[in-house]
């Protein structure tokens, strides 16, 4: 190996050593806020990066979607087209995507009603204890001249 190859080998190590640090959360030197807006920001490429592919997959299927597909389903087979599987996979993609929305708006309204009952029951706790301690009056007495000596 020659020096300009160490060279190279050095930082590309850094740099997979960096994106470790980042997918990890490992770093000491950055802010917290920093890498999360760079977690943000891997993210953020990597939903453009599948929608292009998405894309690139579209444009194949309109180019060339002529073709004729059979389909075996549940032992039932039938001929369609490349359209026909095609528009058949996005109508399944939406119904599993609106079902996972609908799985994820349950879980976060159980997930506030538990929180929600949790803190109802710590006020009335707070409540109860409050009741329970015995309510000291101020002893009218002590400022009193007694006239009965």
């Amino acid at each position: 190996m020659t020096g300009a190859d160490l060279e190279t080998m050095s930082v590309w190590a850094g740099r997979v050593s960096a994106l470790d640090t980042i997918l990890t959360g490992a770093s000491t030197h950055w802010s917290r806020g920093r890498l999360e807006g760079t977690k943000i920001m891997l993210m953020i490429l990597l939903a453009l990066l599948l929608l292009a592919v998405t894309v690139v997959v579209v444009v194949a299927v309109v180019l060339d979607g002529s073709g004729s597909v059979a389909v075996d389903v549940f032992g039932l087979e039938f001929d369609t087209t490349v359209w026909g599987v095609f528009v058949a996979g996005v109508v399944t993609g939406l119904v599993a995507l609106a079902g996972l929305a609908a799985l994820a708006a349950g879980v976060r309204r159980i997930r506030a009603r538990r929180e929600e009952i949790v803190q109802l029951r710590r006020k009335v706790a707070e409540q109860e204890q409050e009741q329970a301690e015995p309510q000291t009056a101020p002893d009218e007495t002590l400022g009193a001249h007694r006239t009965d000596r």
